[in-house]
């Protein structure tokens, strides 16, 4: 498993902007790969990072949640309720699910 720095998800660092640790889990894959995001990130933002970082091509990036829910694309990763330890399904969000 590949651990992803935070470097490449969402831009500065500094600040009191906390974070979180979660898996992601790419279609066809069985592995879940730890991530590191910043809880004010929209998880579209994160969405694209893991997929772009998975090598998963989709101009329509996505998560959902371990019940397969779909998460708002427009919220932020805490708006959201991610947390630490969550486990992420990366999803192509075109057309809906």
């Amino acid at each position: 498993m590949t651990t992803v720095p935070d470097q490449h998800l969402g831009g500065h660092h500094g600040g009191n902007d906390s974070v979180v640790r979660t898996e992601v889990i790419a279609p066809g894959s069985l592995d879940a790969v730890p991530f590191t995001f910043r809880v004010s990130m929209t998880v579209r933002q994160a969405a694209t990072e893991a997929a772009r970082e998975l090598k998963y091509r989709t101009n329509n990036a996505g998560f959902a949640n371990a019940d397969r829910v779909e998460l708002n694309p427009d919220e932020t990763l805490a708006e959201a309720g991610v947390n630490d330890e969550y486990v992420l399904y990366l999803i192509d969000t075109a057309g809906g699910q």
